[in-house]
């Protein structure tokens, strides 16, 4: 199967071998047949307004090692938010379980209180550190595909459409749990979720 990339080279000197391996290794990979915490491959969420809903990816199996997440964005529609969805990662602990587990509201979006990463929709920002929005890439919409890639040494890079937008972060530690946070009408699916091991 053939894939076409579009890199900026000068960003990513670092990096340019591995992410070349990594993404031409990801269709010859079987992946982890990850779920939403509603048990399928899918989100349709319904509710359009200013609050967040997360949706964990795989939430009983916390990851601890470097991994690849590849979503598809089947709607999107506009809202008052102006953030409307972020995809990325959170650390897993004691909060965050209480949460999984329905006894405490960890976090409405991803990246509220220190806790991790989120790429957003409608601005192509990064959200983190108790919810300050960073400039960092391109918006994406309806019938994109983003790829988180979360590597071994924590850095947490993204790709729009094979396209890469540049190292958005480094992470504290692992665990992380995938997740998506929504506030607007979506239906947002899980192409593929691969481990960096395995490639």
């Amino acid at each position: 199967k053939n894939i076409t990339i579009n890199i900026n080279f000068s960003s990513i000197s670092l990096h340019k071998p591995l992410l070349f391996n990594l993404i031409s290794s990801m269709s010859k990979v079987p992946d982890f047949g990850a779920n939403f915490s509603n048990g399928t491959k899918f989100v349709n969420h319904r509710s359009n307004s200013i609050s967040w809903t997360p949706y964990y990816i795989e939430k009983n199996h916390p990851i601890s090692e470097g991994f690849i997440l590849k979503i598809r964005i089947l709607k999107l529609e506009k809202n008052r938010n102006a953030w409307g969805l972020q995809i990325g990662c959170c650390y897993f602990d004691e909060e965050l379980q209480d949460d999984l587990d329905g006894t405490k509201d960890f976090s409405n979006y991803i990246g509220g209180n220190d806790k991790g990463v989120g790429y957003i929709a409608k601005t192509g920002g990064i959200e983190m550190n108790n919810g300050e929005g960073i400039e960092y890439g391109d918006k994406y919409r309806k019938d994109d595909d983003i790829t988180m890639i979360v590597r071994n040494d924590k850095t947490v890079e993204f790709l729009k459409n094979d396209e890469y937008q540049g190292i958005a972060c480094t992470l504290e530690k692992f665990p992380v749990v995938p997740l998506i946070s929504v506030s607007t009408i979506c239906k947002i699916e899980i192409v593929s979720l691969t481990s960096i091991k395995e490639i």
